[in-house]
């Protein structure tokens, strides 16, 4: 009965970071018509995925998170959920926490 409770116990703490991985579900400002754009956080892998682009972590702050790719770079704030996006065009605009309805 013990070694029971304790692999359920075990399971139950080594289950708890199996999805570490963080959706935001941003929306860009008045001039890009409140457009929405997912972004997937993986902070241990150290990438970030913009809809269907790549970005690395180059820098996990305190407060911000800085990625770069090769022609643009995203800055995250951990705090407020600002995202700016800065490449040919800048985008900015606010995300928050997206959790699954089912």
């Amino acid at each position: 009965m013990k070694k029971l409770l304790g692999i359920i116990v075990l399971g139950l703490l080594l289950s708890g970071n199996a999805y570490a991985e963080t959706v935001l579900r941003c929306i860009l400002g008045e001039e890009f018509l409140q457009q929405r754009i997912t972004v997937e956080v993986n902070l241990k892998k150290k990438i970030i995925h913009l809809d269907d682009n790549l970005f690395e972590i180059e820098t996990i702050g305190e407060r911000v998170i800085i990625a770069k790719r090769k022609d643009s770079m995203l800055k995250l704030d951990r705090f407020d959920g600002f995202i700016e996006i800065k490449s040919e065009n800048n985008f900015e605009g606010y995300c928050k926490k997206f959790n699954r309805l089912f």
